[in-house]
This record gives C-alpha cells, sequence and structure tokens, in this order.
C-alpha cells in the first residue's frame, strides 16, 4: 500500500476503533480492508470522527464535491468543510447549519437533497466510537425521472378529472380501479360508490349484456372502438363514441381495460338532421327531375324528355344491335271533342288515354306526349309485329273508354267515346330520330287517311289493324263522336 493510502488506512483505523485500541495491526488490517471497497465504488463516502474532524473522503466524494486530491494532506474540521462549500455553491448560513447539525446530532439519516442542479441520496450511519459516515450518491437523472413521472401523473390527473367524456379503469375481474368525476356524475353515483363495485353493477345490467361482447374482446387483447347508446335513458348523453383499450402485465398478458366514453349526442343528432335534409332534398330533386320531365296534365313524359329517350335508345340499339320500334298516336278529331264536350272533357280524354297506354305497354317501355294531342311510345328491344301488337292493344283500350261530358258544354252531359290513331317505325341500322320518326308521321297519316281508329305500320310492319266496321257501324260512330 502507498504512502497515502497507509496514512488513510490509520485515520480510518482511529475514527472507526477511537482511543481505546486493543490490536492496533487488526485494526490497520480491517482498515486497509475497509479502505479498498471505499476507492473502489461510485458513491462518495465521507467518515467524520469523533471530534469532527474529517478522517476519510473517498475518490467519488472528491469528484462529487469537485474537492482537490490533497483535500486531506492537512487535517480540517467538518464545519469548516461545510462553511467552504456553502460559500462556494452559494447556499444561505441556515442551510450549512442544518448540514452541520447531521453530523453533531450523531444520528442515522437517509433523505435526498439537493445541490445546484444536482439530487443526492445521502445516508448518515453514526459508529459506535463516535465517528460517522456519510455516504452521497448522484441520483440526479432517476430524482429527475422520478419528478417528472409525478409531474407527468399529475398533469394527466388533472386531464382525467377536466375531460368532458367518461374515463375508468376496471381490472380483469371487470371491477372498477379508478373512474374519473364525469363517469361518476353521468352515472349518477358518487365516487367512492364506484371504486371496487363490478360493472353491472355500476352501468345497470341491461347496458352491460349490450356491451358485454365488447369488452371480452378487450379483455381478450383487442382495442375495440365501437359506437352506442348513452349511460341511460334520462342522461343528456343519448349516444357515445367509445374505446375499450387493453392494459397488459408484465408478460404483455391483458390485465385491465381503459375505458372511454365520448358524448357524440350533438353530432348524431346534427348527422341525423343531415341525413333527413338529404332525404328531402333528394325528393325534392327527385320532384325537380319529375316535374322537368312530366306533362304535367297527362302524367307521362313531356316532349324533351320522350325525345332524351329515343335518343337514348337509338343510341342502345346501334351499339348492341338490338331491335327498336316506335308508334306515334293521335287523338282522332280532338277538337270537336273541346269544340262539343267542352276543354274540361278534352283534358280527361288527354289524362285517361295515357293512363291507358301506359298500361298497355311494358314497364321496360316509355311513353310520352309528343305535342297537343300526339304521344309517342319508344319500345326497346321490340319488332315491327311487337310493336303493331302493343298499339293496337292501347287503341282498342281506348276505343272502350266512356267519357262524361264537361259541364256547361254544348252537347249536354251525356257520355261519348274518343278513339286513338297510330303509325308503328321500326329502327334500322343508320337511321336517325329524324328519319325514324318520319316514318312513323307517314304511318300515322295513313292510319288517319284510312278511317281513323287504327294502327299502321311503315314497310314490314303495313298491315292494318282497326277501323274495319260494316257502314252502318261506321256511319253509329261517327254520329255518337261527332265525326264529320
Amino acid at each position: 500500500m502507498s504512502a497515502d493510502g497507509d496514512r488513510s488506512a490509520r485515520r480510518l483505523a482511529d475514527a472507526f476503533f477511537g482511543s481505546e485500541r486493543r490490536d492496533r495491526a487488526k485494526e490497520l488490517l480491517v482498515a486497509r480492508s475497509v479502505l479498498g471497497v471505499f476507492e473502489s465504488v461510485e458513491i462518495g463516502i465521507l467518515v467524520v470522527d469523533a471530534d469532527d474532524l474529517i478522517a476519510y473522503a473517498n475518490p467519488a466524494y472528491l469528484e462529487l464535491f469537485t474537492l482537490p486530491g490533497k483535500f486531506l494532506d492537512d487535517e480540517r474540521s467538518f464545519p469548516e468543510l461545510v462553511r467552504a462549500w456553502c460559500a462556494r455553491e452559494g447556499l444561505s448560513p441556515e442551510e450549512g447549519a442544518a448540514i452541520e447539525a447531521d453530523v453533531l446530532s450523531r444520528r442515522p439519516i437517509s433523505r435526498i437533497s439537493k445541490s445546484g442542479d444536482r439530487y443526492l441520496r445521502v445516508q448518515a450511519m453514526p459508529l459506535p466510537s463516535g465517528a460517522i459516515i456519510f455516504m452521497h450518491l448522484d441520483i440526479t437523472e432517476t430524482e429527475r425521472l422520478r419528478r417528472k413521472r409525478e409531474d407527468d401523473a399529475r398533469l394527466l390527473s388533472t386531464i382525467i378529472e377536466a375531460a368532458p367524456c367518461l374515463i375508468a379503469y376496471l381490472d380483469k375481474e371487470l371491477r372498477f380501479v379508478f373512474a374519473n368525476r364525469t363517469y361518476a356524475e353521468q352515472f349518477k353515483k358518487p365516487l367512492e360508490g364506484i371504486v371496487g363495485q363490478r360493472y353491472e353493477e355500476v352501468i345497470g345490467p341491461e347496458l352491460a349484456a349490450e356491451r358485454e361482447p365488447l369488452i371480452l374482446r378487450g379483455l381478450a387483447g383487442e382495442t375495440i372502438a365501437f359506437e352506442g347508446r348513452g349511460p341511460s335513458p334520462d342522461s343528456p348523453m343519448k349516444h357515445v363514441h367509445g374505446v375499450y383499450a387493453p392494459t397488459r402485465d408484465a408478460r404483455g398478458e391483458p390485465d385491465g381495460l381503459v375505458v372511454v366514453l365520448v358524448d357524440d349526442t350533438k353530432h348524431r343528432d346534427l348527422e341525423l338532421e343531415l341525413e333527413q335534409k338529404n332525404r328531402e332534398l333528394a325528393a325534392a330533386n327527385a320532384e325537380l327531375q319529375r316535374l322537368a320531365t312530366t306533362d304535367s296534365l297527362s302524367g307521362c313524359l313531356n316532349r324533351g324528355a320522350i325525345l332524351a329517350v329515343l335518343d337514348e335508345e337509338l343510341r342502345r340499339a346501334a351499339r348492341y344491335g338490338k331491335s327498336l320500334s316506335i308508334a306515334l298516336f293521335d287523338l282522332d278529331h280532338f277538337k270537336l271533342v273541346n269544340d262539343i264536350h267542352g276543354h274540361a272533357a278534352g283534358d280527361e280524354v288527354i289524362r285517361r288515354f295515357s293512363a291507358i297506354s301506359r298500361r298497355s305497354f311494358r314497364t321496360s317501355d316509355h311513353f310520352g306526349r309528343y305535342g297537343g294531342e300526339e304521344f309517342l311510345a319508344v319500345l326497346p328491344e321490340v319488332g315491327a309485329e311487337g310493336a303493331m301488337d302493343a298499339a293496337e292493344r292501347a287503341r282498342k283500350a281506348m276505343a272502350l273508354e266512356r267519357f262524361a261530358a264537361g259541364p256547361g258544354s254544348p252537347a249536354g252531359s251525356g257520355e261519348f267515346a274518343a278513339t286513338a290513331s297510330a303509325g308503328v317505325a321500326s329502327w334500322e341500322e343508320g337511321m336517325d330520330a329524324d328519319r325514324l320518326l318520319a316514318r312513323a308521321d307517314a304511318a300515322l297519316y295513313r292510319a288517319k287517311a284510312r278511317g281513323r281508329n287504327r294502327v299502321e305500320g311503315h314497310g314490314r310492319a303495313e298491315h292494318r289493324h282497326g277501323g274495319e266496321r260494316r257502314e252502318g257501324e261506321r256511319e253509329e260512330g261517327r254520329e255518337r263522336r261527332h265525326e264529320p
């Protein structure tokens, strides 16, 4: 051992065993052994003897307090050291006196003290000889982390308590470990009446049964986000967004459940209101579309709409090579109907013919008012024969109808019949809407020329239907309809 080491060992022996020496060699041996330990540890160790003189300071202590290596060459008293250190660190006399009192009291100490920007764990162990050993451990980082955890915990607690949402923690037995104030208020229970209670005892058996599948999934380790009803029927919180988030133990196994419920009532009400407004808007748009495409008197498509349908069906027929036919109708002697039976009766004839015709065609067919007393039927994927048959059904049904004269009409209040004629044409490749309509119009003209109340076709559909009565019947019909 070096001379410095030997001197330190003697000072330690004097401090440990005092003046009553029984075996100096043995005492030095013990002191040297202890010295070897003290020199190697990273804990700052200071030994003060019974006379308050500093007997020893290990390298860790000198480094901790930035003291020179020759610090112990001269005998120094602990009070002197404290006063010098307090002056250097800018501590008050009162703080220095408190440190001196630790030595003078010769009592065990264990505390955390702050030195500048450092935190030290200070422990003092008095010896039977009257000496005292101080141990100083720099725990600055540990203490900062501890204090940060405490600050974070206080901050989190403040946030949780102030949060306008329901927050709780359940253990794996589904007993409440924690609930914030908002949670207690919404379930109308005191906080002390929640902690320790089972989940269903707090929220009620009905809601617990409803949430149980989600809770079990959460306890199995799955984070669950859900929407549901509020805590109780009389609660202003009618709809919630919720999260069940599992917590895990050191082995990674789920050991509890964090519950967060956010009041979504206003948002949900706005969503429902928006959905209702969207439905109303869709209905209004549909009504506007209907009004824009529907003839107000007849209830069928108006001229623009039926011609748009014709253009679309022509494109489809050309693209896919499908059949397409049209039937152009005209109400026979309609001006006379208005003149003799009144305009109200004429309007009823138009309405009734539209309804009869729509019933006579397929749901996939289209029917619209072409203008005045003229109507157009567009028949997708129908050939000439099928179109003739469909137009004939409408013609026959119309011929069987009877109408009442309008009030104040010149003819009085008797019944009368009204008929319609039709021209049918089928699309051929390369044909546009104008040409197809021209063919149907030519066929309609023939139907009119050949006696009305009949269906004529163009080309292959040129055979006739209707209008084939005996002369007497024809005259009777003409007289009934006031035809010239």
